[in-house]
């Protein structure tokens, strides 16, 4: 990339293309995350109207090949402009008995 015009740039500028954070380092914070923060941190996403995916045991034909199966949480908690102080198993209409891990 050429220099930029005019300020104070003395040289080229970075493109910012590369990770400037060590990989175990950032797993290692991933990794520091307790399940309850997860939890919270993706029902502040889904309230804030965010795709949130939630684990949930699988019950169906094939449990043994996947037991667990990634849910949207529209599914499962609703509209949250709908209830918007209620997670305690979404809407009405639905018959299904998942529950939250």
């Amino acid at each position: 990339m050429g220099k930029k015009k005019g300020g104070n740039s003395s040289g080229a500028i970075s493109k910012g293309e590369r990770v400037s954070v060590d990989p175990s380092v950032t797993k290692a914070v991933r990794n520091g995350r307790s399940a309850v923060e997860k939890m919270l941190n993706k029902q502040k996403a889904w309230k804030a109207g965010r795709k949130v995916n939630l684990l949930v045991p699988n019950l169906g034909a094939d449990a043994k090949k996947h037991p667990f199966i990634k849910v949207k949480a529209n599914e499962v908690w609703g509209d949250p402009k709908r209830n918007r102080f209620s997670l305690s198993g979404g809407s009405g209409d639905k018959s299904d008995d998942r529950t939250v891990l």
